[in-house]
């Protein structure tokens, strides 16, 4: 039995990704320690990861099918899909992605985060 709230993370592609980066340089290799520890959370239960839409437009344009297929497995597997929170909410992570894009944030980082927001990301402990 659980005591306490399962920490909730939402990690975009690029962090998933990082494991599969060149680990040469300090800064990468810690990232990508730190990843794989918050991957082990995820996949011991600790952990919970969600998973938007985002997540699969942005992996499917990874032109390295192993890692895109790792991707997708770990997200399929573990994640918590965002899909039946969000089938009504379109129109506002529409709004909330034209907002962000108007503080200079990228596209896709707005996406992501408009989809976070709208599952409920506000309880989510952390957002890498």
């Amino acid at each position: 039995m659980r005591l306490h709230a399962l920490t909730s993370v939402y990690l975009d592609i690029c962090a998933l990704g990082r494991p599969y980066d060149e680990q040469n340089d300090l800064r990468i290799a810690a990232e990508t320690t730190a990843v794989n520890i918050i991957i082990a959370l995820i996949k011991s239960g600790d952990y919970l990861c969600y998973h938007s839409p985002v997540h699969d437009y942005e992996a499917m344009r990874n032109s390295d099918e192993s890692e895109r297929t790792e991707i997708l497995l770990l997200l399929n597997t573990y994640g918590a899909s965002t899909i039946e929170k969000l089938k009504n909410v379109y129109h506002e992570v529409e709004q909330r992605v034209v907002r962000f894009e108007k503080r200079g944030m990228k596209t896709i980082d707005a996406l992501h985060v408009a989809h976070a927001e709208a599952a409920g990301f506000h309880r989510t402990k952390l957002f890498i």
